[in-house]
């Protein structure tokens, strides 16, 4: 009887950690979001609505990778550890950097 007691303290407890890991977690990809989109990615954005960019990952893309790419921006090449993306808009960026395994975004040229 005692266990059964503690149960709900328990899932309380649980839940409260879960969800303070869920905002850390947020929290830390949207403040490296921030430092993967250099100035010029940002003007950019603000000129044209647009960029085209190159994004590092620091490692050869897979399939799963090249498939994102894909939902984001036109994918118009890879070499190595970079994919280069025309006419990516601001939220599709957004979305690009706070993603963990993306290193770098560099401007290649405007639309």
């Amino acid at each position: 009887m005692h266990t059964l007691a503690a149960l709900p303290r328990r899932t309380l407890y649980t839940t409260v950690l879960l969800l303070a890991f869920l905002l850390g977690w947020q929290v830390w990809t949207a403040v490296a979001a921030e430092g993967k989109l250099p100035p010029n990615v940002r003007q950019a954005l603000a000129d044209h609505g647009q960029a085209n960019v190159a994004v590092r990952l620091g490692f050869e893309p897979e399939k799963f990778h090249m498939t994102y790419f894909q939902e984001k921006a036109r994918v118009v090449g890879v070499k190595g550890e970079w994919i280069y993306l025309e006419n990516a808009d601001a939220a599709a960026l957004d979305d690009i950097a706070r993603q963990y395994w993306v290193e770098d975004i560099q401007l290649v040229r405007s639309p």
